[in-house]
């Protein structure tokens, strides 16, 4: 059984149909679901553009970086203070990014 049983009819020009369309293409929504996020004052949210698999690929290479500085170290006892800050610096500006994205606030819907 359909949970909605009202049915509302209105009319968009196509400036507006435009926007209703790209909105919900960004959501990921259906128009329906984007009017009905709207109605109830909730924002529909475009997903985070990330690809996790490029971004953990990026960390992992930043990890071999900082073991092969480790490593140069404990063999040579020479350290490049400037090499190991640039990836340090590197790999936690990725893991904030991720860290935001997944921990923004999301208004729930009633």
């Amino acid at each position: 059984m359909r949970k909605r049983n009202n049915k509302i009819e209105f009319y968009l020009n196509d400036k507006e149909f435009k926007r209703l369309e790209k909105q919900a293409g960004k959501s990921k929504l259906s128009r329906s679901e984007l009017l009905r996020s709207l109605i109830m004052n909730c924002s529909a949210k475009e997903p985070p553009p990330l690809d996790y698999p490029v971004l953990i690929e990026r960390l992992k290479i930043i990890g071999r970086n900082i073991n092969q500085i480790t490593i140069r170290v404990n063999a040579t006892g020479y350290f490049l203070k400037e090499e190991y800050e640039k990836n340090v610096k590197l790999y936690f500006e990725i893991l904030y990014s991720i860290q935001e994205i997944v921990n923004a606030p999301e208004k729930k819907c009633e």
